[in-house]
């Protein structure tokens, strides 16, 4: 029978620069986002699954907050390649191929 342990949650003297600390770890590939979920003492499959399903709810409701990272920048700013803050995108002939020329891959890089 398969078994998985983590060990329990460390408690952080400065959780806001361990977060950071986690954050650039899992930006860079040393770490991902499990093992980083883990390490907090939590079951990665049952937050991620967490995560899908507050997101799904999110999206049904049509509420963009502040905190989500698809669709707002760590400044609070719409991201730029989030269709739900391009009215255009609806209207828009997703077969004409020019209409994915004008998308910036280099952008993506800059919207934290």
């Amino acid at each position: 029978m398969p078994v998985e342990w983590s060990p329990p949650k460390f408690e952080a003297v400065d959780p806001q620069k361990d977060g950071m600390a986690n954050l650039l770890s899992i930006r860079s590939g040393t770490m991902t986002l499990a093992e980083v979920i883990a390490k907090q003492g939590r079951n990665p499959d049952a937050v991620l699954a967490e995560i899908a399903a507050t997101n799904a709810k999110l999206d049904a409701l049509g509420l963009v907050l502040d905190s989500d990272p698809r669709r707002v920048t760590k400044t609070g700013s719409a991201q730029t390649g989030d269709p739900a803050n391009d009215p255009a995108a609806d209207e828009a002939d997703t077969d004409d191929p020019a209409a994915d020329a004008e998308t910036d891959p280099a952008q993506a890089d800059q919207q934290d």
